[in-house]
């Protein structure tokens, strides 16, 4: 599946082989996706769109910028009981 920066549907299912949309820590001066295997869609009101995240950065987000679980694949439902997060679909 090509690699697509920006929005996401948070009213789908995540689809097998999505990989995480968020910026890798080494992004300096281009964006480097994380690509890790994403497990949760995290909306930030910031820009008003939802991003297909991995555990790490999922966790990230809604721990320090302000992000907010909205779906996450059935196997990984734990990451939202430690992330506190009540309002969530679960695939």
């Amino acid at each position: 599946m090509p690699f697509e920066i920006g929005p996401c549907s948070a009213s789908e299912p995540i689809p097998a082989g999505m990989r995480c949309q968020e910026a890798s820590v080494f992004s300096r001066d281009s964006y480097i996706p994380c690509n890790g295997p994403a497990v949760a869609i995290v909306h930030h009101d910031k820009d008003r769109r939802s991003y297909y995240m991995c555990a790490g950065c999922a966790s990230h987000n809604i721990h320090n910028r302000g992000g907010k679980l909205v779906r996450v694949k059935h196997d990984w439902k734990g990451i939202a009981r430690d992330l506190s997060e009540s309002s969530y679909v679960v695939d």
